[in-house]
């Protein structure tokens, strides 16, 4: 039994509550699936999370080295690997491998390719993470020192690579971006992380060398840490100035053809405004996060706490909050003396109060900037900065401190050194959206579900067309 087999034989990877980009994965996937199709092969479809929710009118069959794996899933399945499919030429009219390739080696690599395309009859659908920095997954062994990726990655992928995947045998007919909204920049300080022991670490993770789980852990709470951090984001923050925002999607899947066949984009139309990735509009769900932030976040984004509701009027407390709540806030901005924030707030009945804090993402000191008393009045309050701030990894911390019956609206950030950052924003639908790009040779595609209403970012299709370095 080989390292690699260890890996995806244990017990604990398989059959979990599947993650969120697991769920949007799946949901582009059954979107992109063509009509004149009667059989799929899943290859390496571990515990036949898509494989089982294919329509029940397919012939489908899960593939799979694992059958720790194969265990979980419902569908009819059999035992073998992507460089050796064991069944015959053209045997499905489609064949996909979703978040496979990437974890070949590379003298296994092309040998997959050509399998995927020999059983397939008509179509091939491949699905890998979009963008991914390697070197930012990387764990080192406690035990004999090597460094490995934590998901067994061994190469990126952009849409550029996936148009001449297949070279001249397949064609690609759609390109969609799915996944998370969690796909930060590249981290520049990553070399030098690694030099002073930072690495990754997960409780699953495998040395490839050794077969030991025990990694190198740097103490990700010294100030040299939050330094890195510091720097790090000021990099991403610049971005927004100087370019338009990049599409922050962690996977990416391309539908590939054997024969002539097209796809007729359905476009859906989706309201637009020009707003600034710095602002914020409390009563926008999607700029709320109910975990932690988002690293690389392309705009400003607020913590949604228990003791906070979110309506069409922006937030407060709830009626069983007893007192005052925090809520932490992150822009993405390096921020400078003398940068203001305006802030809308009001209280139509009763009274309460509203503070706004800052803090140096690397002391991680609160100060406060000011706190009004509001009562039965609508306040627009605004305030300057008095001193330069570092961010942390999330961006320039501000908090706020709510108290009664006050309600905020908005917020907005203007840097002292120059003109704000604008953007185009979508509003988008509850359910899935699709969005699409001018050009169709191929068609390009964005897929997005969502539980409400809300503006979003317009992705910028254009700035993909870049090659992974």
């Amino acid at each position: 039994m080989t390292r690699t087999d260890d890996y995806y034989k244990q017990k604990g990877l398989f059959g979990h509550q599947p993650d969120p980009y697991q769920v949007q994965v799946q949901t582009d996937i059954l979107d992109l699936l063509p009509d004149d199709i009667e059989s799929v092969l899943d290859v390496g479809c571990g515990d036949g999370y898509i494989t089982d929710a294919l329509p029940e009118r397919l012939r489908v069959i899960g593939l799979d080295i694992s059958e720790e794996a194969l265990r979980h899933a419902k569908c009819q399945t059999r035992v073998g690997s992507i460089t050796e499919i064991p069944f015959a030429d053209g045997s499905f009219d489609l064949v996909m491998a979703n978040d496979i390739i990437e974890h070949l080696p590379d003298g296994e690599y092309v040998r997959a390719l050509a399998e995927l395309a020999r059983v397939a009859t008509k179509y091939v659908l491949v699905t890998v993470p979009h963008r991914e920095q390697l070197e930012a997954q990387q764990a080192r062994c406690a035990e004999c020192g090597c460094v490995y990726h934590l998901n067994r990655h061994q190469r990126a992928y952009d849409e550029r690579i996936l148009r001449d995947l297949f070279g001249g045998s397949l064609r690609p007919v759609e390109i969609r971006y799915s996944g998370d909204l969690t796909l930060s920049p590249p981290d520049p300080t990553i070399p030098i992380k690694h030099g002073q022991g930072f690495f990754r670490t997960w409780e699953k993770g495998i040395c490839p060398d050794c077969g030991s789980g025990e990694q190198v852990a740097g103490n990700s709470d010294s100030l040299f840490f939050q330094a890195l951090n510091a720097i790090c984001c000021t990099v991403w923050s610049r971005t927004l100035h100087d370019q338009p925002l990049r599409n922050n999607r962690t996977e990416i899947m391309a539908l590939y053809t054997k024969g002539p066949t097209t796809r007729t984009p359905e476009t859906q139309q989706h309201e637009e405004k020009i707003g600034s990735p710095l602002d914020i509009d409390f009563s926008n769900k999607f700029q709320s996060v109910s975990l932690g932030f988002t690293l690389g976040s392309p705009w400003a984004q607020f913590h949604l706490p228990a003791e906070i509701a979110i309506s069409a009027e922006g937030i407060g407390l709830t009626p069983d909050a007893s007192q005052a709540v925090w809520i932490p806030i992150r822009i993405p901005v390096e921020a400078e003396e003398g940068d203001t924030i305006r802030i809308h707030a009001s209280c139509p009945i009763g009274s309460g109060t509203l503070a706004l804090t800052y803090a140096d993402g690397i002391s991680h000191i609160d100060r406060r900037l000011f706190k009004k008393r509001i009562r039965l009045t609508d306040r627009r309050i605004e305030a300057r900065l008095p001193e330069r701030l570092w961010p942390d990894q999330y961006g320039t911390i501000l908090g706020l401190h709510l108290s009664g019956k006050v309600r905020v609206h908005s917020l907005s950030y203007e840097p002292a050194g120059g003109p704000r950052p604008e953007t185009t924003f979508l509003r988008l639908f509850a359910g899935h959206n699709v969005l699409y790009a001018d050009r169709t040779e191929p068609v390009v595609s964005w897929g997005l579900t969502v539980e409400s209403e809300g503006y979003y970012p317009k992705p910028n299709f254009e700035s993909q067309l870049v090659d992974v370095g």
